[in-house]
């Protein structure tokens, strides 16, 4: 499958990711609201997202990098931390573990 074809396949599933990534910083108000988002609400959506892309169209390791990727720029231009990066891998994670769910379900 070439790179144009998936993004074509997964294009919905990417805008998700992207929309739940740059978007929700933008409520965040204080301590509080920042850790709901960065340890509940992104990853969550890195779960169920994996997931149901991986029961429709199989797993797929490049919506894994992809993930990891469309943080980067969350890492040096809205959170300005180095700190932030260990999320970058937690999301990453969280959605190789929410496509391997799905993959599973996909054979059935």
């Amino acid at each position: 499958m070439s790179v144009k074809q998936y993004v074509k396949d997964n294009l919905y599933y990417l805008l998700v990711i992207m929309a739940v990534f740059y978007l929700t910083p933008l409520v965040i108000q204080d301590t509080g609201s920042a850790m709901l988002i960065l340890l509940f609400v992104m990853p969550l959506v890195c779960l169920v997202t994996g997931f149901i892309n991986a029961t429709q169209l199989g797993f797929n390791w490049l919506l894994v990098v992809l993930v990891f990727l469309l943080f980067i720029p969350d890492v040096y231009f809205i959170f300005r931390s180095s700190d932030t990066w260990i999320y970058a891998i937690i999301f990453a994670a969280t959605t190789l573990f929410g496509s391997s769910l799905g993959q599973f379900i996909h054979k059935k």
